[in-house]
Formats: structure tokens, C-alpha cells, sequence
């Protein structure tokens, strides 16, 4: 009889051995894709021209045929195309491949109405988009958050840079054979400036005037350059926008002001063990990529980058972060690519403990909402 209590424990114990050992081991982590938004309509009227005599805002100025109207991109400036919409759900299908299940997802997106509609065509929100300004754009909702000094930055930024933004030049003669003569200057003879904090000229004309529209045009399925561009001059002229954004928003300080409502979640991310997707902008990939010295590459583009619907996506795990790319492809039938990430060093992992040694200086807290208490957030289903 004595015997009896004891076997009985013996055969508990071994059940209850058995049960733990059938369970999965689930690795707790955490997630945080920051992600640029959908392909939209360019704007082909700058507001920061080159310098007198070259001064001229409209990208049909520069050319000797016209761009396309609105009419052929079917909505309004700075908003998402059609194509665009249709890419975000494609990768939006696709980013659970990378995100997995989790139950706790949260999608937020700045309030720019492209950001939102973005995060709404992805369909991953399990519960309300929340839409988020302060996050993405401080200098606009956060009273404490001082605006840098823009010009010394980008002179300083500008000076650093000087290598890649001449041999980007080079490109200039190029690109103007391709657009034709216009009755502005050629691009090749407009000199680069800092003034009033923007670096003007040539290669902002050549960057964010006709680069990033050739690339929204092949993003929202409209011929290219006239029909005139293959995917390999595409990338080839691409480089001109890889050299001139990090020249003018790299800034340490213009990308502190940016980047630092992302890198205060990045600090709790092994913490909270949530999945968060943020949809924001170029500027928000470029801040990152400044302040913790990231490098990446994925699928078609070139190195670093920041075409519409790039993201880098951090997973904190067993007391380190990893670092990768997801991205658009150019190819219909297989529209969603994985691509690589790495740390300054060419890592693309790093313990916990130095991850938050190099983002924690970087954090201009100023420029974080740290608490959104009393607050009513605004929603998109």
C-alpha cells in the first residue's frame, strides 16, 4: 500500500514530462517593419528650383516633351495610384511570410493620406489602422520637437558626401540626352547649392523632379521615360536619387528629427514582443539608415535604395536584433522579394545590449511622443 502514492507520482511526473516536451518551443520576439508607402503621382512642380539663372520649377522645362498629365495617372498628386494600391496589397499578401501570426499586430501610418491608404490596402491590421503623426513627422505635431539647423546641416552633410555627389554628376549629361533640349538650362550646367537649407541645382532637379518620377511611372505600370528607359537605365540613372536624398536628409540632425519616434520603439522592441508595421516615407527610411548606419539591398533596386514600398524589417529574438529588406519587384509574377540588411560593420546582427548602446545616443526625445495618454487616436478601418 505505502508503495502506491509513490508510483502514482511517478506516472504524474512522467505525464507532465511527456506534455512539455510534445509542446513547440516558440521563440518570443518582437517585430517592427518600417516601410515607405504606395507608388502615388509625382510632383513635377518643385518648390525648391535651382538657382537664378536656372530657376525653373517644372520638370516639363527641362525637357523637350511634356510628362504625363493627371489625366494619365487617374488621381491627384502625391496620392496613390492604382497600380500603387494594387502593389500594396500584393506585398500585403505576401509580408506574413516575414511577419508571421502574430495576434498582437499593429499598423500605424502617418497622415498623409497616401500613408494611410497604403496601410489600409496591405489588410494586415487586425485591429484599426492608427494613424500617427507624431511618429513620423515631429517637427509638424510635437511643440517640443525644435527644427535643426537646416543649412549648416546639409553644407556639412553636402561636404562629407562630395565624392558620390560628383561621380553622380556625371549621370547629368546622360539624362539630359534622354529628356531632349528644354528651354531650361541642361542639367549637366546647373551648379548644386545649399540655400535656405535645401540643396538646390542639377542633381535635385535630376533626383526628385525626374528620377523619382520615371520610377513612380514604372511602379504604377505607365511607360517609362516615353518608352524610352529600360529597367537597366532605370537603375543605372537611379543612382542619381541614391546619391542626392542621403546628401540632403542624412543630415545627423535633419534625420534625428525624423528618426526618432522609430528608434524609441526599436528600444522596446524585446520587450513588448509586439508585430508592428509603420508606414511612413523616404525620409523615414533615410533617417534610420543615417543614425544607425544601415546598408541593404533588394531585389531589382540598388544599394540603399528608399523606392516606394521598401521596408526593413527588425526582429528582436533571444537577446539579439536582426536586420533584413523586403521590397517590390519589377516582376509581375513574383512581386515580392526578401533582401538583405546589415548593421555599419556588415552585420546583420547585433546582442541586444550594443543594439541599444548605438540607438539610445541617437534619440532626440524631444521629438517623441512619449505618451499618448488622454489622447483620442485617430482611426481608419
Amino acid at each position: 500500500m505505502p508503495r502506491e502514492p509513490l508510483v502514482l507520482l511517478l506516472i504524474l511526473t512522467t505525464l507532465r514530462l511527456g506534455a512539455a516536451a510534445s509542446k513547440p518551443n516558440i521563440a518570443q520576439e518582437g517585430k517592427l517593419l518600417l516601410l515607405r508607402h504606395c507608388p502615388r503621382v509625382p510632383f513635377t512642380n518643385d518648390r525648391h528650383p535651382p538657382l537664378a539663372p536656372g530657376n525653373y520649377s517644372n520638370a516639363d522645362n527641362f525637357s523637350s516633351r511634356s510628362f504625363p498629365s493627371t489625366a494619365k495617372w487617374q488621381v491627384a498628386q502625391g496620392q496613390c495610384t492604382p497600380a500603387g494600391v494594387q502593389l500594396a496589397r500584393q506585398m500585403g499578401a505576401a509580408l506574413p511570410s516575414v511577419l508571421g501570426t502574430s495576434r498582437t499586430l499593429r499598423v500605424l501610418a502617418d497622415q498623409q493620406q497616401r500613408c494611410q491608404d497604403t496601410a489600409a490596402a496591405l489588410g494586415l491590421n487586425l485591429t484599426a489602422v492608427e494613424v500617427n503623426q507624431a511618429l513620423f513627422d515631429p517637427l509638424s505635431a510635437l511643440k517640443g520637437c525644435k527644427q535643426p539647423a537646416w543649412q549648416q546641416t546639409v553644407e556639412r552633410q553636402v561636404a562629407r558626401l562630395e565624392p558620390e555627389l560628383k561621380e553622380a554628376r556625371m549621370l547629368l549629361k546622360e539624362l539630359q540626352e534622354l529628356l531632349g533640349k528644354g528651354v531650361a538650362p541642361p542639367l549637366q550646367d546647373i551648379p548644386d547649392n545649399v540655400s535656405n537649407g535645401y540643396l538646390v541645382g542639377g542633381l535635385r532637379v535630376a533626383s526628385e523632379v525626374i528620377m523619382e518620377t520615371f520610377m513612380l511611372e514604372r511602379m504604377s505600370a505607365l511607360p517609362v521615360a516615353w518608352d524610352q528607359l529600360s529597367d537597366a537605365g532605370l537603375q543605372r540613372l537611379m543612382q542619381l536619387r541614391d546619391a542626392y536624398f542621403p546628401a540632403m536628409y542624412g543630415g545627423f540632425d535633419i534625420a534625428q528629427r525624423y528618426g526618432s519616434g522609430v528608434l524609441a520603439e526599436l528600444m522596446s522592441l524585446d520587450v513588448s514582443q509586439t508585430t508592428s508595421v509603420l508606414v511612413g516615407h523616404d525620409t523615414s527610411l533615410q533617417a534610420i539608415q543615417s543614425l544607425l548606419g544601415l546598408g541593404w539591398q533588394c531585389g531589382p533596386w540598388t544599394k540603399g535604395s528608399v523606392e516606394p514600398l521598401l521596408g526593413i524589417l527588425f526582429t528582436a529574438s533571444e537577446g539579439k536584433m536582426s536586420v533584413q529588406s523586403v521590397c517590390p519587384t519589377l516582376n509581375s509574377e513574383a512581386p515580392f522579394a526578401v533582401g538583405s540588411a546589415s548593421f555599419a560593420g556588415g552585420k546583420s546582427e547585433l546582442p541586444i545590449t550594443d543594439f541599444k548602446s548605438l540607438v539610445r545616443p541617437a534619440i532626440a526625445w524631444q521629438c517623441v511622443n512619449t505618451s499618448d495618454a488622454g489622447k483620442e487616436r485617430q482611426v481608419i478601418v
